[in-house]
């Protein structure tokens, strides 16, 4: 897909300085007109957000990808987020991101979010596996992950990824259970 990023950002601008442009009229505005500039605000907010995922999309690096997903890195650190995106097509289902450690008994910390419109389909471990994989081919032996106790969906995710690349649980609390995983290829996960 050939796409014109500099023509990209320039609509990313635009849609911004529109946003903007907008906010003063709201500022300045009462009454019916307030609230006309209120909704034209909505549009032009997801207009502007539509374009800077695009953007985000092909300014990021390609880390890793399945048959349905693909993991992209902002910024040039294993220690950064990732955007989570439908395979080849820019659209953004959630992000899976990695903070790094430097200590003999931490190695990092992944946390992740998938946006409830695409719940359902398991992009949440998928990009697990494929973040394991990353950073089993960097050197990063394991890593933890924390999860409140009464968030069922996302400790059933971790417990799935346990049981596939191997780990346990370092520590309970009264409100989150703290996991350490094992790296691994993606070859290797069930």
């Amino acid at each position: 897909m050939n796409v014109n990023i500099e023509k990209l950002r320039n609509d990313v601008d635009r849609a911004f300085e529109a946003k903007a442009k907008c906010v003063r009229q709201i500022n300045k505005s009462t009454g019916k007109k307030y609230e006309l500039y209120r909704e034209k605000f909505k549009a032009l907010n997801e207009k502007y957000w539509l374009l800077q995922e695009k953007l985000d999309y092909y300014e990021s690096e390609f880390v890793a990808g399945d048959d349905e997903i693909e993991i992209k890195r902002f910024g040039d650190s294993l220690e950064n987020m990732y955007g989570i995106y439908l395979k080849d097509q820019g659209i953004k289902v959630g992000h899976i991101d990695y903070r790094g450690y430097h200590s003999s008994t931490l190695t990092g910390d992944v946390g992740y979010m998938v946006d409830s419109r695409f719940n359902g389909h398991n992009y949440a471990y998928k990009s697990m596996c494929l973040l394991s994989d990353f950073l089993h081919k960097n050197n990063i032996p394991d890593f933890y992950i924390s999860v409140f106790v009464n968030n069922i969906p996302s400790l059933k995710i971790i417990l799935k990824a346990i049981m596939n690349f191997g780990g346990s649980v370092v520590e309970i609390n009264d409100n989150m259970v703290t996991f350490k995983c094992i790296t691994k290829e993606l070859n290797k996960v069930k």
